[in-house]
C-alpha cells in the first residue's frame, strides 16, 4: 500500500462531528487506486477512512481489517502535517 498524496483539510471547514483531517489518494499492491479518501477524526479521538459519496452514498466501503491499515497508511503519510502544508506523500 502506497500513499500516492495527501493534503490536510483546513481547519475552518472542521465543524462536522467527526472532523476530516486528510483527504488522501492511495495505490494498493500496485493494482488499485482510490482517489479521494476522507481521513476522519471520531469524537474519541480515534481516527477512520472513509470513501467519496456520489449521489449521497459512498461509493465504496473497506473490511475494518483494511480501513485500519488505509488509515494507519494516511496516518503515517500525514506525519502530523496542517492545512497550511500541502506537499504529496510521495
Amino acid at each position: 500500500m502506497r500513499i500516492l498524496s495527501i493534503v490536510p483539510c483546513p481547519t475552518y471547514a472542521n465543524t462536522e462531528r467527526f472532523p476530516c483531517v486528510a483527504r488522501f489518494d492511495v495505490e494498493v499492491e500496485g493494482r488499485l487506486r482510490l482517489y479521494n479518501l476522507r481521513l476522519l477524526r471520531a469524537p474519541d479521538g480515534t481516527h477512520l477512512t472513509y470513501a467519496p459519496s456520489v449521489a449521497g452514498k459512498r461509493c465504496a466501503t473497506f473490511t475494518p481489517d483494511f480501513a485500519k491499515e488505509l488509515t494507519a497508511a494516511a496516518m503515517a503519510a500525514l506525519g502530523g502535517r496542517t492545512a497550511n502544508d500541502k506537499l504529496s506523500a510521495a
